[in-house]
């Protein structure tokens, strides 16, 4: 829904000497990164709940923030969007949780 509302290039549609390492499915919507958001969630949600794997989702995380701008798809403030989304979400979620049960 953001990458609606900011329509940010990929950086290999924006400058010619960045290279990627595949073809993206769209070049218009870089910000927020999704793949980014989602690790993230995953990782916020396991430590909001003590989960014991949060710390290994953690690095996972990070391995999948750090890849998408690595390949040439994000700049680091889709990743920082990403993340701070995810934040937010997982936050809400929890809240929601505590009203529910």
């Amino acid at each position: 829904m953001i990458g609606l509302v900011v329509k940010e290039k990929r950086p290999a549609a924006t400058f010619n000497n960045v290279k990627q390492m595949f073809v993206p499915v769209s070049y218009w919507k870089a910000f927020p990164s999704d793949h980014t958001m989602f690790a993230f969630t995953a990782f916020f949600m396991a430590l909001i709940f003590g989960l014991p794997a949060a710390l290994a989702l953690l690095s996972l995380a990070l391995w999948v923030a750090w890849g998408r701008v690595f390949c040439g798809l994000h700049y680091p403030i889709d990743i920082l969007g990403g993340i701070t989304v995810a934040a937010f979400v997982s936050i809400f979620s929890w809240y929601l949780y505590l009203l529910v049960f």
